[in-house]
């Protein structure tokens, strides 16, 4: 019995752990453990938050329309500033909401079937923890090699442009047409390029993690619903959980979900909506600097190495949010083959209360929770199929007009 005990508190931690490991070293963790950060993490998420990214994302906006650079290269900076905008105000709310985001943090011990189950329940749990280590992990990756191929590829493949400033034309080829001053003497083009490198790993360590954190709490709540069916079948070494358990269980799980729904639903509003005009701009950069450019070799390679993955992050991000959503309502559907594999036969007899929780768990699961844009698109895998189609119809409009 000490032996389970100790194995649940020892689960229980490594559960909790995924929550805050999943902010990266981005600082928000910090604060979601609703405990004072270190002076260092609060100077280095306030830098990043107010300086670092609101200056990248300006020094893009403006490059697109006060410069005299070629149309598709504005229409790439235009698409950098744009996504940029969005990572900033997906950071600013979750500071500013941070209690909303403290109250979906779920407290495993509250929950009934968890207790019923025991060991079951985290062995259940523990396998989705390395789902979400192998997604975050992953997921890093994916940002870390876009800021490779975004930053030290080009030092890389044309160090000579870099480090001996022949002119701006050489320079726009290893810089992104970022900032709105000249960069064709030295030293000023190495502390350009140093701030560039530093401020895109910034914007990718908050990309990843405000993506993350939100990926881990659907993630624990749909398994947490594998655990609720779980712990209302019968089994040979322990009895059925009452219906009157679950209901309360059920019912706590939905009120969390409805409160990431709408916890969810600006930023998720933003993300549609900058995702298609992001993914548009970036792919009219790259066929129409492709067909423009009569380079190849080596520079051909960083230059479609830069862009290309930059446009796939973006659609990642987009397909993240899809495919949790779908989780999220396939979930919560879940709850009626759970309680169908259940003694559901036997509650009539036992009682008029297990039959009316029985008839009330099965109605409350006939509505599942989706995700939601500010209530106009509901979020699903085919919404990012239709993000694409409306990127390209205005990618073929964008061309026609050139």
């Amino acid at each position: 019995m000490v032996i389970q005990v100790r194995n649940m508190e020892q689960g229980l931690k490594e559960i909790t752990k995924q929550y805050y490991a999943a902010a990266g070293i981005s600082g928000i963790s910090a604060y979601l453990k609703n405990d004072k950060p270190f002076f260092l993490i609060r100077l280095w998420v306030w830098i990043s938050t107010w300086i670092i990214l609101p200056q990248v994302t300006l020094a893009h906006i403006y490059t697109a329309l006060f410069t005299g650079i070629p149309l598709a290269t504005r229409f790439l900076s235009l698409s950098l500033g744009l996504d940029q905008l969005q990572t900033t105000i997906k950071c600013h709310y979750m500071l500013h909401n941070l209690n909303r985001f403290r109250s979906i943090m779920l407290d495993l011990e509250t929950f009934n079937c968890v207790n019923h189950l025991g060991t079951e329940a985290l062995t259940t749990m523990l396998k989705m923890c390395k789902l979400v280590k192998w997604l975050r992990s992953t997921y890093n990756f994916a940002c870390y090699f876009t800021f490779i191929a975004w930053t030290l590829v080009p030092v890389v493949s044309t160090p000579k442009a870099l480090f001996y400033a022949e002119d701006g034309v050489s320079m726009m080829k290893v810089l992104p047409p970022e900032y709105p001053f000249s960069t064709d003497y030295f030293p000023m083009v190495q502390l350009i390029y140093a701030l560039e490198s530093f401020s895109t790993f910034v914007i990718l360590t908050y990309f990843a993690s405000t993506n993350l954190i939100m990926v881990t709490d659907i993630l624990l709540i749909c398994q947490l619903f594998r655990v609720l069916n779980e712990s209302v079948a019968p089994s040979k070494g322990r009895k059925a959980m009452t219906l009157r358990m679950f209901a309360v269980d059920h019912q706590k799980l939905l009120k969390i979900c409805a409160e990431v729904r709408d916890l969810l639903s600006p930023l998720l509003a933003l993300q549609l909506g900058i995702s298609v005009m992001t993914i548009t701009l970036a792919v009219f950069e790259i066929t129409m600097v492709n067909q423009a450019s009569s380079e190849g070799g080596i520079n051909q390679v960083v230059l479609m190495s830069r862009k290309t993955s930059y446009t796939f992050i973006i659609f990642v991000e987009l397909l993240l949010y899809c495919w949790l959503s779908t989780e999220l309502e396939l979930s919560c559907l879940s709850v009626r083959n759970g309680l169908y594999n259940s003694e559901w036969y036997k509650y009539e007899q036992l009682g008029t209360k297990d039959y009316r929780n029985y008839i009330m768990i099965c109605m409350r699961a006939l509505k599942p929770v989706r995700l939601t844009a500010m209530n106009i698109v509901t979020l699903s895998l085919t919404t990012s199929m239709e993000v694409l189609r409306m990127a390209y119809s205005y990618y073929t409009y964008l061309k026609k007009l050139r």
